[in-house]
């Protein structure tokens, strides 16, 4: 069977092995802003925890609906599971013992609570099925195990509680993360609808949830550009400098959310714009 370059790039999207590069990135720019010189397995163990949080999430889902999905990642992965699964398994495994043999045991301990709390977000969204007025908006639960998964071992070996001005870019990093889910969200409305999932959109509908995102947007904007003004460090000035450009992308794709272009590049753009913490980690 032959493979075509769009076919290989939508496997890497089914795969999220996009959003495992954008995490690399965004931990990247974590250590300089923390100024630390991480453990080299780290990248690797961070790069898997990743992997197999989304891939477990996509196979969740996909169980759920099996071949009747509308979504082609469910459908690849509900085809593939006779191997996608054992390998999830097996990854786990293997992750857990580079996390051991590598990492601090405080490190080792605080990702285990955090995974139980990815356990408990799945239990959270399945139970949500069943009490609809229960419900606690996934895309932000996702932004937050996402930004402290990163920020985890870093904040560990920092020693200390980081500075203010690093947990502010913390916590917009949070919000811009949430923001992209929900702008996912947005465009994946049909499809979630057609297969019975609960998202932002398809809890609140796509006219508000369009507005609660521009307004998010220029909140966090303005924030953004207040701190920026008041910075006299390089490095958070070029952190904060790249949340600007994030968010401006993804407030230009609010702009113009019907635009065809767009709404076929809506997931490209979204997370293509974690690629851009990098830029720290190799200017400054």
């Amino acid at each position: 069977m032959r493979i075509t370059v769009d076919k290989s790039f939508a496997i890497f999207q089914y795969l999220s092995l996009d959003v495992v590069g954008g995490s690399l990135c965004v931990a990247s720019m974590s250590v300089k802003l923390l100024n630390i010189d991480p453990n080299q397995a780290w990248w690797l163990i961070l790069a898997l925890s990743v992997w197999i949080i989304y891939s477990a999430d996509h196979i969740f889902d996909s169980l759920r609906n099996k071949n009747k999905s509308s979504i082609l990642r469910h459908k690849f992965f509900f085809t593939n599971r006779r191997w996608l699964i054992p390998l999830v398994i097996a990854i786990t495994f293997i992750n857990l013992i580079l996390a051991t043999a590598y990492l601090k045991p405080k490190i080792v301990i605080s990702g285990i609570v955090l995974s139980l709390l990815v356990i408990c977000y799945f239990f959270v969204i399945n139970m949500a099925k069943s009490y609809k007025h229960a419900y606690i908006p996934k895309e932000l639960i996702i932004a937050v195990i996402y930004v402290l998964g990163i920020f985890l071992a870093p904040v560990i070996w920092y020693g200390s509680i980081p500075p203010t001005e690093v947990l502010f870019i913390i916590i917009c990093l949070i919000i811009i993360v949430f923001t992209e889910g929900i702008m996912i969200s947005y465009y994946d409305y049909e499809l979630d609808m057609a297969d019975g999932h609960i998202s932002f959109t398809t809890k609140y509908g796509k006219e508000n949830t369009i507005r609660f995102l521009r307004g998010l947007n220029v909140l966090i904007e303005i924030s953004l550009i207040i701190a920026i003004i008041r910075t006299d460090s390089d490095i958070l000035f070029a952190s904060i400098l790249v949340l600007l450009t994030m968010n401006f992308f993804i407030g230009i794709i609010q702009l113009v959310p019907n635009n065809m272009v767009i709404k076929k590049f809506h997931r490209i753009i979204g997370e293509g714009i974690f690629y851009l913490p990098v830029i720290v980690y190799l200017f400054w």
